[in-house]
């Protein structure tokens, strides 16, 4: 019953996701829609209550990076976070990434 909540939840949190990152293009501008993208999950600051989703705060940014290329080009597989990254431009990914491992 859990697995099936969590998929539920899963793809409502997906499809918002999804359709933030295509109602706009990702400039300069747009970062603070891209960090609440991102907090939505990973919560405020990369902290978040959840232990199935891991915290950014604290993580290198060469680690995140990392991470983020390896969901955008299938090396590492989740169901949500494969299909953002896909999503999301290198430039982008390096925005996120740089704010994330700031905090």
């Amino acid at each position: 019953m859990a697995k099936m909540i969590n998929k539920r939840i899963s793809r409502y949190v997906l499809t918002g996701l999804y359709l933030s990152i295509m109602s706009f293009s990702a400039t300069a501008a747009d970062d603070d829609k891209l960090k609440n993208m991102c907090m939505a999950c990973h919560g405020d600051n990369g902290v978040n209550p959840y232990q199935s989703i891991p915290d950014l705060r604290g993580q290198s940014l060469i680690y995140l990076r990392n991470q983020m290329a390896a969901f955008k080009n299938g090396e590492r597989q989740d169901i949500t976070m494969s299909k953002v990254a896909q999503l999301l431009s290198y430039d982008d990914i390096n925005r996120l990434t740089k704010y994330f491992s700031e905090q």
